[in-house]
């Protein structure tokens, strides 16, 4: 029997987080978060600090946190039709931050947190088979990008690179 797997180095199956969206809707908030989340390879801060002056032509600016390089994420089908979604959330005309509340203020994290657990609590009611964080999300974007994962997810070391690569490596048997 094999040692238990660390929280940081489970990953979720793409399934597991089909069904999530299910549950939440892909046009609701907590959708629309974990679709930023996920394509940018982004942390739940980082995006709900996203304002209207970070949506550039050429892409999203991204200023990351914890010492990263703020980068632009080129514009992909995907991330362009959940910034148009974002503009149609409920509340003050858009403006300000990407992600609001009503009155066009930021999103607190705690509240976006506790509105995750609730959504992992209907998620398993409904036959999710495990509950999982949103930050996994970054982890999967991160595991899912095919090229230089150091860069597209500004990332400072190739040790942080090891801490969200949560695929095994794939290797050839010996002769």
């Amino acid at each position: 029997m094999g040692r238990p797997r660390k929280d940081n180095e489970r990953l979720p199956p793409h399934a597991y987080f089909r069904a999530a969206v299910m549950c939440i809707g892909s046009l609701s908030l907590a959708g629309l978060l974990k679709r930023f989340v996920f394509v940018a390879r982004a942390r739940l801060s980082e995006v709900l600090d996203l304002k209207r002056e970070d949506l550039w032509e050429d892409g999203l600016s991204l200023r990351r946190k914890k010492g990263s390089k703020t980068q632009v994420i080129e514009w992909s089908d995907r991330l362009q039709a959940a910034t148009n979604a974002a503009r149609n959330l409920p509340g003050l005309p858009w403006r300000g931050y990407v992600f609001h509340r009503p009155a066009g203020h930021r999103i607190n994290t705690s509240s976006f947190q506790s509105a995750w657990q609730r959504l992992m609590f209907r998620a398993l009611q409904s036959g999710l088979g495990e509950r999982f964080s949103f930050h996994d999300l970054k982890a999967k974007g991160v595991s899912d990008f095919d090229g230089d994962m150091r860069l597209a997810s500004g990332l400072l070391s190739e040790q942080m690179v090891h801490v969200y690569d949560r695929l095994p490596g794939k290797v050839s048997p010996t002769r």
